[in-house]
């Protein structure tokens, strides 16, 4: 039992009228934690990479913890059907680079409370969250501070009005960026509901 396929071998049996029985490796893997791929969440070590490899991994991830990320570009893309449940703070310690992009997806969501910090207040492209092309996504309780760009920008992308963007945001912070939050009409904002 203690290889890596041990679980496989634990059956498990909500409770419960109709509960259908899986194995305990088939429930553990319904969500992941960045813990599971390494990310350490003491704000010290740069878990970029770990939180990557849990994004990409599953559809449902757990992020808890205080973590330092790093790059350019894009660091973390959110996927069709994702679900990303946070209790965390990230600080991103470069001046440019998305830290969560959306980008031509639809039924996502980000849940919870979700601290973005970055490297300072600048005339840059660093951004916080960047949604793009999106449809039926909600946004709960993310704060986007001191970032060299955009807290959180909206854009339709090639969508057509009005049918871009139909997204929710509940609790949204933007304070100390150099453009705060951006979304004006005809880029998709007034499709969504703050």
């Amino acid at each position: 039992l203690s290889a890596p396929s041990g679980s496989s071998l634990i059956g498990y049996q909500p409770t419960g009228t109709g509960a259908v029985s899986t194995t305990v490796q088939s429930k553990l893997r319904e969500r992941v934690s960045v813990s599971d791929f390494g990310a350490v969440g003491d704000g010290v070590t740069d878990d970029t990479a770990a939180i990557q490899k849990a994004l990409a991994a599953s559809l449902n991830v757990i992020i808890e913890g205080t973590f330092l990320v790093s790059g350019t570009g894009t660091l973390f893309n959110i996927r069709n059907d994702h679900h990303i449940t946070f209790n965390a703070t990230i600080t991103h310690s470069t001046t440019s680079g998305i830290v969560f992009s959306a980008d031509g997806v639809n039924d996502w969501v980000l849940d919870g409370n979700l601290a973005v910090y970055g490297a300072g207040n600048g005339n840059g492209s660093e951004t916080a969250l960047y949604v793009k092309g999106c449809n039926r996504y909600k946004v709960y309780n993310v704060l986007a501070a001191n970032m060299y760009g955009w807290g959180i920008k909206i854009d339709p992308g090639t969508y057509v009005a009005p049918y871009a963007d139909q997204g929710k945001f509940f609790g949204c912070t933007s304070y100390n960026c150099y453009y705060g939050l951006e979304g004006t009409p005809g880029t998709g904002a007034e499709f969504c509901e703050f």
